[in-house]
């Protein structure tokens, strides 16, 4: 499922002035035994601070590239359980992967021992720790922002001639919540066993729940016109018989697949819409 998403602005300018540089500077200390004054007198102490940055500065890089991709390809709110094992490849293996090698290839041109060295069991957790660091602030900016995952939950249900009518939703953007009222919501899709909510506006929320429940719930406001499709009457701007009988349905907000009414709610469902 493909929807457009807003754009997210990641205000990430304390990383580069600050998180990667410290981060370069304390492999360089925590992987030596030296003493500081002594350390800075090496022959190899620039050389190695000039390796440290350019690894840290290159992979900081190659990360946010790597989150803008994948928030226009796989965003949060559409592909959740897809882009938390693309995030933890991409995100932090293959960079973690990529600097370690770097750093043996360093080590052999500078002469020095693999096995005397501090990758295995100092800089390589380090630079893990590193990585996980940035990732949770990049994504920890994404949730904030409310630009990939939102969940929307019941805050009230009120009874009106004993019909469940649900006057509104409560939206969670990061640590603040929103309400949505029920004529803004467009139509609810189940889509690979998550539930997603469109508003008119062409906003995507993660909802809770599942789609016999929130049948139950929005009663004759809001139609189950297929397994996937919960609707409200004003998201839809026009149906299409085709020659199999079934009813294709087109949506005032544009969405990706083609949206069928199955032949047996069919009948249900005419008698519904020209209410």
């Amino acid at each position: 499922m493909k929807s457009e998403v807003s754009k997210v602005t990641y205000k990430d300018r304390i990383l580069w002035i600050a998180f990667y540089p410290l981060s370069a500077i304390s492999f360089l200390f925590f992987a030596n035994d030296n003493p500081i004054a002594k350390l800075i007198r090496l022959p190899s102490f620039f050389t190695d601070l000039v390796f440290a940055l350019l690894i840290t500065f290159s992979t900081g890089l190659y990360v946010r590239q790597i989150i803008l991709y994948f928030d226009k390809k796989h965003p949060w709110q559409e592909h959740l359980k897809t882009r938390l094992w693309l995030q933890a490849l991409y995100g932090i293996l293959v960079p973690l992967l990529v600097a370690m090698i770097l750093e043996v290839l360093y080590l052999i041109a500078i002469n020095i021992n693999f096995a005397n060295s501090s990758i295995l069991h100092l800089e390589l957790p380090l630079a893990f720790l590193l990585l996980l660091l940035v990732n949770s602030f990049y994504v920890g900016v994404y949730l904030f922002q409310n630009k990939k995952t939102e969940i929307i939950t019941v805050e009230k249900i009120i009874t009106l001639e004993n019909k469940a009518t649900i006057p509104y939703f409560v939206v969670h953007k990061g640590f603040n919540e929103l309400k949505i009222e029920t004529t803004d919501c467009a139509f609810i899709k189940s889509h690979e066993k998550l539930l997603w909510l469109y508003t008119f506006d062409n906003e995507v929320f993660r909802l809770d729940g599942t789609l016999e429940e929130w049948e139950k719930k929005l009663e004759s406001s809001f139609f189950r016109i297929n397994r996937q499709y919960l609707t409200s009457a004003e998201a839809i701007q026009a149906v299409i018989a085709t020659e199999t009988r079934k009813l294709k349905v087109d949506f005032v907000i544009p969405v990706n697949d083609a949206v069928y009414i199955s032949k047996t709610n069919t009948s249900d469902f005419r008698k519904w819409w020209k209410k």
